[in-house]
């Protein structure tokens, strides 16, 4: 029999199970086997050509070895997942080791590597061997087939080409006053001196600068009605819908799926609006900037195509922005030293200006801040791939169709690369000289090919954002920070919201 060791139930708990047997698997060397008889060309085209690439490459083997998971049902571990992700990710991680499975509802097999070797592979393999798109095809569904989540191959390569440009160098800086404005002019309605949610005061914000910077939407009326279909998109119930198909069935509005499906159709008719005024009008917002580009290089997007990549630049560019706002300040207001370092810092670079893309480079301790909040609380916890062809990855030998899971929350947390791994410690990231190897233990943005297309601007916005705070408000917190995250949508926001109570200066 095989050996026994601790397994943790869908809640976190220990119990028993049986681990999986270790017997040595085939190790394939130089070049991929050929498939045996019945097995997909395809796939087996595509593990001849990831066999030429070092790190992880496609397998075929005779046998089956998963890593040790929990025993219980896939659709108990998918609760788990939606209820008490870092509960979860953390009894695995100490039942299991730094490699282990989760099992989802539908069948799903998910391996969640934390060691920095481990992510490297997965993130340097052949594009062709780890799919990005066939991974996140469940958020099809909510994004639409066009989406950048969604695609792989060259029209994932397509899609990219015309989306980066926007998000990087002059263009991205010239939205830094607007995003300045958008601060102060949200700021001046916060309440004072009674708590609110710091996490749905930054939501709103962040909100409003993707209605502005990115739609180019700015009727009252307009973006009063986005941001309530907005709200009910990403209800706490759209992350059960995400992660248990079978709940993706309209049975009419009263069925979670019908009021998703009739929600989308209403965003949907604002976006098709925003997409032709941009086609009739052009402007500085990114939608008409991007309409631009795709003409440009003779490769028009249709409105389609548009509608999901806007749904998609809402879905990943605002919550996860909002989400690590707060958990910076959050844990910058439980740090008073470093809060204090923080503010001094902006006053002396920024002054009584307005705080621009050319103040940025000046304000290193608020960079280092930024970085760590996001290593101890990266609003997304796992990036995800899934395997076009059976591979061997961390020693186990793994069918196709198995989702790979680099688990950014586990493995910015590893003592190895980061001392002390639970303090919050911006100094860490002052003067480091971070070599490529870094990329593999810091990487709340994902990581690889499909690195996060907004990094960049959600780094500057994010510093103009705080900057801005720091210098105008005087934040407190209106109960202990207890460190403990929750889900929302998909992201894990500070529980309870991080109330705080906003004093005048």
């Amino acid at each position: 029999m095989g050996d026994r060791r601790p397994a943790v139930d869908a809640g976190g708990s220990v119990c028993s199970a049986a681990a999986p047997s270790r017997t040595t698997p085939r190790v394939l060397g130089g070049r991929a086997r050929g498939p045996p008889a019945g097995v997909d060309p395809v796939r087996s085209l595509e593990a001849a050509r990831a066999a030429s690439r070092p790190g992880l490459r496609a397998a075929y083997t005779p046998r089956v070895v998963l890593p040790p998971g929990p025993s219980s049902s896939a659709l108990l571990q998918t609760l788990a997942w939606v209820r008490r992700p870092v509960r979860l990710m953390r009894a695995c991680r100490a039942a299991y080791g730094p490699t282990f499975r989760l099992r989802f509802a539908g069948g799903r097999d998910f391996v969640f590597v934390t060691r920095p070797e481990h992510v490297k592979e997965v993130f340097t393999a052949d594009p062709g061997l780890v799919l990005a798109g066939r991974a996140n095809a469940a958020f099809a569904r909510f994004m639409g087939p066009h989406s950048l989540f969604a695609l792989d191959g060259e029209a994932h390569r397509r899609h990219r080409r015309l989306l980066v440009p926007p998000f990087h160098g002059e263009r991205m800086r010239a939205y830094g006053p607007l995003l300045v404005a958008l601060t102060r002019r949200h700021l001046a309605r916060w309440p004072r001196g009674r708590p609110f949610s710091l996490t749905a005061a930054l939501q709103a914000l962040t909100l409003d600068a993707i209605f502005e910077a990115v739609f180019g939407v700015t009727d009252a009326r307009t973006m009063a009605r986005l941001t309530g279909l907005v709200a009910r998109l990403t209800s706490r119930a759209s992350a059960l819908l995400a992660f248990v198909p079978f709940l993706r069935l309209d049975l009419g509005p009263w069925s979670p799926w019908g009021r998703f499906v009739r929600c989308r159709a209403e965003l949907d008719a604002i976006l098709f609006e925003a997409i032709a005024r941009a086609r009739r009008a052009g402007g500085e917002d990114i939608l008409a900037k991007l309409i631009e580009e795709s003409v440009r290089r003779g490769e028009p997007l249709g409105d389609d195509e548009l509608r999901d990549e806007l749904l998609t630049l809402l879905g990943a560019g605002h919550e996860t922005t909002a989400t690590g706002l707060a958990w910076t300040l959050s844990r910058l207001l439980a740090a008073p030293a470093a809060l204090e370092r923080a503010r001094a810092e902006v006053q002396e670079v920024v002054g009584q200006a307005d705080p621009s893309a050319e103040h940025l480079p000046r304000l290193t301790f608020l960079d280092a801040v930024v970085q760590e909040a996001l290593r101890l609380d990266p609003p997304v916890p796992i990036a995800v791939r899934q395997l076009a062809a059976p591979a061997r990855l961390a020693g186990y030998d793994l069918p196709a169709d198995t989702r790979l899971a680099p688990c950014i929350w586990l493995a910015q947390r590893d003592p190895e690369a980061f001392p002390d791994p639970d303090a919050f410690r911006p100094e860490r990231f002052l003067g480091a000289r971070r070599g490529p190897a870094a990329a593999f233990t810091w990487f709340p943005f994902g990581g690889g090919a499909r690195v996060c297309i907004g990094m960049a601007f959600a780094l500057f916005e994010m510093k103009l954002i705080l900057a801005t705070l720091l210098q105008a408000a005087r934040l407190r917190p209106a109960a202990a920070f207890s460190g403990r995250a929750e889900r929302h949508a998909i992201v894990l926001t500070p529980a309870g919201g991080a109330p705080v109570t906003l004093e005048d200066a």
